[in-house]
């Protein structure tokens, strides 16, 4: 993505130099949702959606935000690396959608596939326990392990409206979040359905049946 901000870049670039090599292949591990996360790839406060990517060849971990997964590609290609991917398996594809659609997406950020599975060697949820402050208060979290790929999602609930003190944003209606001090339902989004399901916050107005924010095909998926 040509148009990155000069002090973006170069954070993205310091961080790469070191995590990635040419002939590397990474793949993200697991997904999860915390409010007020930080990327340790550029640094960017606050992020929600957190992708926990892994090195295949050095199995070193990394947290990565959304914007640096796609620009994870444009760097790399700069680079003349390759591969200049990330590489998602598909238990994890549903995950893929606002990081390769337009407006914003980067349809050569990700590719899809389980062919390096048995590879991973770092236990996501270890990892991020010892960690990540607060990971227990995930609204949402899926993670692959090697020779595991059907793992289920592992639901927290713990309502991210009643941890803030009553205030809550949503980053699903765009890339900097909206502060909302009276909730306003989401279907799209983990978060929100975490504070639909919350007995103090459950019955604040809801988007009518007929929304089209509300009509998901199969299985209910959080974005």
């Amino acid at each position: 993505m040509s148009d990155m901000r000069p002090e973006y870049r170069e954070r993205i670039e310091k961080t790469l130099r070191k995590f990635v090599r040419s002939g590397d292949d990474v793949m993200c591990i697991a997904v999860f949702c915390i409010q007020d996360r930080i990327c340790q790839v550029c640094g960017h406060f606050p992020i929600t959606w957190n992708f926990l990517i892994e090195n295949l060849a050095t199995h070193e971990p990394l947290i990565a935000g959304s914007e640096c997964i796609r620009n994870y590609e444009s760097v790399l290609r700069d680079w003349g690396y390759q591969p200049a991917f990330v590489v998602y398996p598909t238990y994890l594809s549903r995950f893929t959608r606002w990081l390769v659609e337009p407006p914003d997406g980067n349809p050569n950020s990700v590719q899809i596939h389980d062919r390096f599975l048995d590879r991973v060697q770092v236990d996501a949820q270890e990892y991020l326990r010892k960690r990540v402050a607060k990971f227990d208060q995930a609204a949402l979290f899926k993670e692959v392990r090697a020779k595991q790929q059907a793992r289920e999602a592992k639901l927290v609930k713990v309502c991210p409206r009643c941890a803030s003190g009553g205030k809550y944003y949503c980053d699903v209606d765009g890339p900097k979040g909206i502060l909302l001090n009276r909730y306003q339902m989401h279907r799209v989004c983990a978060l929100c359905q975490a504070v639909i399901g919350c007995p103090i916050c459950g019955d604040l107005q809801k988007e009518p049946s007929d929304s089209p924010a509300s009509e998901v095909a199969g299985e209910e998926i959080p974005f």
